[in-house]
């Protein structure tokens, strides 16, 4: 192999590298604001702000997998699983 393209397969993998890098902290930084939401959100609060955010998807097409999918488990949410949610991942 000749030296120059040894050289652009290693950039290729080492710019892979640096995005998978960045979108693990991506995902890292949008679990800790998750967590946290969960600590300051009630059952009550959290069936309600999901009802508010899929009314306008479920009017449309009331059988929208992802819409029904959110308000039956926010529906399921328990003040267990919120503590569990916000302290253990």
């Amino acid at each position: 192999m000749s030296r120059k393209i040894k050289k652009t397969k290693e950039n290729v993998f080492h710019v892979g590298f640096e995005v998978g890098l960045l979108l693990k902290g991506i995902d890292g930084l949008l679990e800790i604001i998750g967590g946290v939401c969960l600590l300051f959100l009630n059952p009550d609060r959290l069936n309600w702000l999901t009802r508010l955010l899929t009314q306008h998807e479920l009017s449309e097409d009331p059988r929208d997998m992802v819409a029904n999918l959110l308000v039956t488990l926010s529906g399921r949410f328990s003040i267990g699983g919120e503590e569990n949610g916000g302290f253990i991942r």
